[in-house]
């Protein structure tokens, strides 16, 4: 899978789930993805963590570790901001300077047929606004806008959480237009803990290989 670089001070690298032995982790993070009885969940965590630092190597950065926060987020270096997603047999990470960038979350959704998201979960990542746009299209399209508009909306929840004292509904987060390479949308209810709030929001997308990626990357 290849992905086109978000911007040049974004570091991005991709790793393979499943083609990195624990031992690459330190040993604090081996400890915590030991708590996971799912071999995918360790096999994901370990291919996270070496995107991770892959991307950081690009800003310099040796020996060091990437543990988790109160909420379960990476802890990034002190400098620093980042995320992490997976999917399929693929981990991604970005990170950049927190001189120029707030906040970023990214998130990749593989579009199997499996993974599309049933009717029942649209209408819980769906605001009846968007609803009302996805039934103009036929049914196969209306399940992958749908995750390409989970896919966003999970971007805010990894991206804003840290700045958040409460979970971030979907529904908070209105999509008005999805493109080739741009996904528009905005904040319309706000949460608490972050003030002042991003009002417009705008992602890059990219669709490669049966997969969809986002990113939101708040200044």
């Amino acid at each position: 899978m290849e992905l086109s670089p978000l911007a040049d001070d974004i570091s991005m690298a991709i790793s393979v789930v499943g083609e990195h032995p624990a031992d690459v982790l330190t040993e604090r993070e081996r400890a915590i993805v030991a708590r996971s009885k799912s071999e995918k969940r360790r096999a994901e965590f370990t291919a996270g963590r070496v995107a991770a630092k892959s991307a950081l190597l690009a800003f310099g950065l040796k020996d060091f570790e990437i543990l988790k926060g109160p909420k379960g987020a990476p802890m990034w270096p002190e400098k620093f901001v980042g995320s992490i997603t997976h999917s399929g047999n693929h981990s991604v990470a970005v990170a950049a300077k927190r001189t120029d960038y707030s906040a970023i979350g990214i998130d990749l959704q593989q579009a199997t047929e499996a993974s599309l998201p049933s009717k029942g979960a649209i209408h819980r990542i769906c605001s009846e606004e968007e609803r009302s746009k996805l039934d103009t299209l036929s049914e196969s399209e209306q399940a992958l806008m749908a995750l390409r508009i989970f896919s966003a909306k999970e971007c805010v929840h990894k991206a804003l959480r840290a700045y958040s004292e409460t979970e971030i509904p979907f529904h908070s987060v209105s999509i008005s237009k999805i493109s080739k390479d741009k996904i528009s949308g905005s904040i319309v209810h706000p949460f608490v803990g972050m003030n002042p709030q991003p009002e417009e929001l705008t992602w890059a997308i990219q669709e490669p290989d049966g997969y969809i990626f986002t990113a939101l990357i708040v200044k």
